[in-house]
């Protein structure tokens, strides 16, 4: 009996810290530029086994530091990050405009955690 508890303790664990890291989308724009927001509510919930968040900032609400991190920088800016760690970063050029869609996220979610 105990060894069968054991076991089933061991693959609970095992299940529990298996899982794929979760995937976070995060657009940040201004609010004088949102009629040039990013479209991406065509992205999956669920992705290979990646569960996918799409978040959304203006950079008028944020705090100062965060300001400061992205003054300058033309936007919106379209950011992946997989397990909390910034893997890729999209962002507009001088027309203050981002060509991307769900496909080229995905693409790129891809080639970031090896799927293809």
């Amino acid at each position: 009996m105990k060894y069968i508890l054991t076991l089933a303790l061991i693959l609970i664990a095992y299940v529990g810290f298996a899982q794929n890291p979760p995937i976070e989308i995060l657009q940040i724009n201004a609010k004088w530029n949102q009629h040039n927001n990013v479209l991406l509510d065509k992205m999956p919930k669920n992705y290979r086994g990646y569960i996918i968040k799409v978040k959304y900032a203006l950079l008028e609400e944020q705090g100062p530091g965060f300001k400061k991190s992205f003054a300058g920088k033309p936007l919106p800016i379209v950011v992946l990050r997989i397990g909390g760690q910034t893997k890729y970063q999209w962002s507009a050029d001088l027309s203050f405009r981002l060509k991307l869609g769900a496909h080229d996220v995905l693409g790129t979610i891809d080639k970031v955690t090896g799927l293809k």
